[in-house]
C-alpha cells in the first residue's frame, strides 16, 4: 500500500524542519573523541594567556590510543592540536600552524621546524613527534595532511627546513615589566607582572622552569593534590622590595576541575608567600600577591595545588 500524496506532503514539510547534519570525519572511539572535542572548547578560548581568540572550529579529530590530533580554524588561519592523554586527562601539548602559503611550522624555541607542503606524514612524525600509526590516520581522516603529502609527493625536490627561527627564549626576566616565562615551562604557559619595586636595574629572575606533577603528587594520588610547580632565582645587589599587587597567571594545558580552589604557595627564604587562592575564568589561574622582599641570590618555588 503507497502512501498518500498529502501523507507525502505532510512528511516533506516535517523533514524541511529539521537542518541537514554532516559529521565530521573524526576516527578513533567516540568516547574519547568527544571528550576532546568537549576540552578544546575550554582550551581554545584564551589559549597561551593571549588576549580572547577568534571562535576555534574543530574540524577533525584522530585519536589512536593515548595520542590524538585535531585539526582546527578560525578568522586567523588553521592548525593541527597535538594532545596526549597524561594522568587521565587530554592534555594540549603541542600546535601546528599552517601558514598563508600551505607550509607548517611547529613547536616554538630558536629552532622552528618548518615544511614548505605543509603537515606532511613525515613532519607530523619528526616535528611534532607522533606515532607512525597516527599519522597515517591522519593522512586519512585529516584534510590538510592528506592535501599536504599530494604536495610533497609531486615534488621532485622535497626538502625539509629546520631553522625557522621566529621562536625565542628567555633565560631571565626583569622586574619593570609583565613577562611570558620561557618554554622549558612546557605545554603550560606562565606569565608574571610583577608590582611597584625597588629592583636594582640589572635584577632578574633567572634559571626559571617548570614542571608538571608526577602521578604521586597529581590529583590521583590519596595524598596528592598538586597541578603545577615553577622555580626560579634571584639576581640582584641588594633586597627587592615588591608592593602588593603582583600578578601570575597560569593556562593550563587540560580543563581544570571549576569545583576545586585552587592555591599558590611559594616557598622563599624562611618566609613562604602564600597560600593564596586563585580565581579561575577560561582556564587560566589568577593569582594576586601581597607585599614581599626578596633576598639576593634566593630560590623561589612554587607550588599550586586544589582541593
Amino acid at each position: 500500500m503507497g502512501i498518500s500524496r498529502t501523507a507525502a506532503a505532510r512528511l516533506l514539510a516535517l523533514l524541511a524542519l529539521f537542518p541537514i547534519v554532516t559529521y565530521a570525519d573524526d576516527a578513533g572511539p567516540g568516547k574519547e573523541v568527544g571528550a576532546i572535542r568537549h576540552d578544546l572548547a575550554t582550551l581554545t578560548k584564551r589559549p597561551m594567556l593571549a588576549d580572547p581568540a577568534t571562535p576555534v572550529k574543530i574540524e577533525d579529530v584522530v585519536v589512536d590510543g593515548d595520542d590524538a590530533l585535531a585539526s582546527w580554524s578560525d578568522a586567523s588561519g588553521a592548525g593541527i592540536y597535538r594532545l596526549q592523554r597524561r594522568l587521565h586527562r587530554w592534555w594540549l601539548v603541542a600546535n601546528v600552524f599552517i601558514e598563508k602559503d600551505g607550509s607548517a611550522i611547529c613547536c616554538g624555541g630558536m629552532m622552528s621546524p618548518i615544511d614548505p607542503f605543509g603537515p606532511t606524514v613525515g613532519f607530523l612524525e619528526r616535528t611534532v613527534h607522533v606515532s607512525a600509526p597516527l599519522a597515517q590516520a591522519a593522512a586519512v581522516h585529516i584534510s590538510v595532511v592528506r592535501s599536504a603529502d599530494a604536495r610533497a609527493a609531486r615534488s621532485t625536490s622535497a626538502f625539509y627546513v629546520t631553522g625557522h627561527g621566529d621562536g625565542y627564549v628567555v633565560s631571565a626576566i626583569p622586574f619593570d615589566r609583565a613577562s611570558h616565562v620561557p618554554s622549558e615551562t612546557g605545554a603550560y604557559a606562565l606569565r608574571i607582572a610583577f608590582a611597584a619595586n625597588d629592583a636594582p636595574q640589572t635584577a632578574r629572575l633567572a634559571r626559571i622552569s617548570g614542571r608538571a606533577p608526577t602521578e604521586a603528587e597529581s590529583w590521583l594520588a590519596p595524598d596528592g593534590n598538586s597541578y603545577f610547580f615553577f622555580y626560579g632565582s634571584v639576581e640582584s645587589a641588594s633586597p627587592i622590595r615588591i608592593r602588593a599587587g603582583t600578578r601570575i597567571d597560569v593556562w593550563f594545558p587540560f580543563v581544570l576541575d571549576s569545583t576545586l580552589t585552587y592555591s599558590l604557595t611559594i616557598a622563599h627564604a624562611d618566609r613562604p608567600i602564600g597560600p593564596i587562592d586563585g580565581t579561575l575564568r577560561d582556564n587560566i589561574l589568577h593569582f594576586e600577591l601581597p607585599a614581599f622582599t626578596l633576598l639576593p641570590g634566593s630560590e623561589l618555588f612554587g607550588e599550586i595545588e586544589g582541593e
